[in-house]
């Protein structure tokens, strides 16, 4: 029997006794309910850092004009901007 991809990856967490699959589909299912600005604010640490803000704009300008639309309701390019967006907020090193 062969499962469909994201229940056999959820399985295969779950066996290895790791919780990691089933929590980032609830990260996932939650975000999607936020807007696109709320999106990216939860990758920020604390406080709102709008020069970084402005950075992300510049790369995505696409998502500046959607800043209170939903993340559910984006293209599927446009959420793979903010999901890359929300990665970008958390200044990782490069």
């Amino acid at each position: 029997m062969v499962l469909p991809q994201t229940i056999s990856t959820l399985l295969f967490f779950l066996v290895d006794g790791f919780l990691w699959g089933l929590t980032i589909a609830l990260i996932a299912l939650g975000l999607s309910k936020l807007n696109v600005l709320e999106n990216i604010r939860a990758g920020m640490r604390k406080k709102v850092d709008h020069a970084l803000l402005e950075e992300i704009f510049d790369l995505f300008p696409v998502l500046k004009n959607r800043l209170q639309q939903r993340a559910s309701t984006l293209s599927g390019g446009e959420q793979q901007m903010l999901s890359i967006s929300r990665a970008l907020a958390t200044k990782p090193d490069i």
